[in-house]
This record gives C-alpha cells, sequence and structure tokens, in this order.
C-alpha cells in the first residue's frame, strides 16, 4: 500500500441540473408568434405558496395588448418545461427549452385542436 501524503485530487466538475428549476423564475422579454406573425411579448414566470409554477404572458397583436395565462406546468426534462396557456384567443399547450445558465427559452405554442406549432422565446 502506497500513501502520498498532502496529495488531494480536484474536484470533478460535473453538470447538475439539480438546481436549474430554481433560476427558472423571472422575467423574459422576446417574441410570441401570433397570426403568423412575431410579436413582441413578455412572459413571467413565478412560484405560488405552495412552490407550482405560474406565469402571465402579454403580447402585441394589431396594436393591441393581450394577455394570458400559463397553468399546469409540468417537468419534461432536465431544462425543459411544459404548461397551458389561456387568453382571449383561446387555449393550449407551450413547451419550453431553457439554456443550460437559465437565462432564456426556446419553445413552441398551439391551439387545442390544432396540430401547426408557432414559435415563442423569451430572455432575460
Amino acid at each position: 500500500m502506497f500513501l502520498i501524503a498532502g496529495c488531494q485530487t480536484a474536484p470533478q466538475k460535473r453538470t447538475s441540473y439539480e438546481n436549474w428549476q430554481s433560476k427558472v423564475t423571472g422575467i423574459y422579454k422576446g417574441i410570441i408568434f401570433s397570426d403568423e406573425i412575431e410579436s413582441p411579448g413578455i412572459t413571467k414566470i413565478y412560484k405560488d405558496a405552495n412552490g407550482n409554477f405560474k406565469g402571465d404572458y402579454e403580447f402585441i397583436d394589431k396594436e393591441a395588448k393581450i394577455a394570458g395565462t400559463l397553468y399546469d406546468f409540468q417537468v419534461i426534462s432536465p431544462l425543459q418545461l411544459k404548461c397551458r396557456w389561456r387568453d382571449k384567443y383561446g387555449t393550449g399547450d407551450l413547451s419550453m427549452s431553457f439554456n443550460n445558465s437559465v437565462t432564456k427559452f426556446n419553445g413552441s405554442w398551439n391551439a387545442d385542436g390544432k396540430e401547426k406549432k408557432y414559435p415563442w422565446n423569451g430572455t432575460k
């Protein structure tokens, strides 16, 4: 048996996604496609008193501000969330994939009963 005094191995750096959910909350500015048009949008993600994700969003559509709600969030995999959206136009699904630093997401949405998906993205 050989013993080397004073020699320590450097800690191994590993990618950890365990804390990514704590970084998701915030305000993201980006684009929400509406009626085949890129519309400036703001997506807000927060947690309620029980620690569940909730959200709100708004975008400009034909010179008017449209507000909506995000609900029923699900963690799909590390750095990926799925939720439902609701506004005056209806309801549907939104899928979001976050970058490693959780400062931006690229997403896509579709309306209930429709297969076509549209871009929805944001950066803190």
